[in-house]
């Protein structure tokens, strides 16, 4: 029985499990992990739970204390051991001096092939028993994600580096920027949550009428006003919605992890060509 923070990990973890595993990710689809507050009934959750898979990097300080109310005695991992991290510098809502660590490292998959890795080993230590099944199907969906990442790497190849740019809500996406030479550009800060100042927003206008970029996105987690005016204002077209910290409802086409990598990444690529 394994517990989850959002439904990427959970996502993750019924990949390598499959039906050896039971997942209940606490925060639902459409939910905005960094302002997450947790109900009574996640620590009846939690309770009956053998493992407990998390982010790390800051995502989930609620964790704690859901865990001492629980009563949880089962093992804790942090997915995102071993990523290389980004450090936020941003200047927007959070101000021209925040730093702090960036959690949304799934967004690349090179670093979604290590939590994968680290999901492997957690089930297997949870489920000694398993080990073979899960490292098998580990190596199937790590085949995947090395599928998906060539892709992306060649179709943002064919794309002049200096096209690659875009602007989105929230400062979701530094990994994915990184992994495919897109300049990223955020109004707020890592949380969803923050509200930009008008002149951070004046600041982006200006940066996007002078630095040629081609589209502007909304997070799914986000009010879409902002950015509709931001790119009224600016003359460039919305490229739609990004799903970014969790995957979409049940049956939508983004509603697993490649699903929503894929989604991202073809509506980033339409809009950039």
């Amino acid at each position: 029985v394994v517990v989850t923070s959002n439904t990427i990990l959970g996502d993750l973890v019924q990949q390598v499990g499959g039906d050896r595993v039971e997942v209940t990710a606490l925060a639902r689809p459409g939910a905005d992990l960094h302002d997450f507050e947790p109900q009574a009934s996640d620590v009846k959750v939690l309770a009956g739970a053998d493992l407990v898979v998390l982010n790390g990097l800051g995502l989930e300080p609620w964790i704690g204390k859901l865990v001492r109310n629980s009563g949880f005695h089962g093992k804790t991992t942090e997915a995102c051991d071993g990523v290389e991290v980004i450090e936020d510098h941003n200047g927007g809502a959070d101000g021209p001096h925040s730093h702090s660590l960036d959690p949304h490292a799934w967004h690349d998959p090179a670093s979604a092939r290590i939590y994968v890795h680290n999901i492997r080993e957690a089930l297997a230590a949870a489920a000694p028993e398993s080990a073979d099944f899960f490292a098998e199907r580990e190596s199937q969906f790590d085949q995947k994600l090395e599928a998906l990442d060539a892709w992306a790497r060649s179709e943002f190849a064919a794309i002049p580096p200096e096209k690659r740019r875009i602007v989105t809500s929230h400062d979701s996406l530094a990994y994915l920027g990184r992994a495919y030479g897109i300049q990223v550009i955020s109004v707020t800060g890592i949380s969803a949550s923050a509200e930009p100042s008008a002149k951070r927003v004046a600041e982006v206008i200006d940066l996007i009428r002078n630095s040629g970029v081609r589209a502007v996105f909304i997070d799914s987690a986000d009010n879409p006003e902002l950015m509709e005016q931001i790119a009224s204002d600016s003359g460039v077209k919305l490229g739609g919605k990004l799903i970014t910290d969790s995957l979409g409802p049940p049956g939508s086409p983004a509603d697993t992890y490649l699903g929503m990598m894929r989604q991202n990444l073809r509506r980033i690529l339409d809009s950039l060509k």
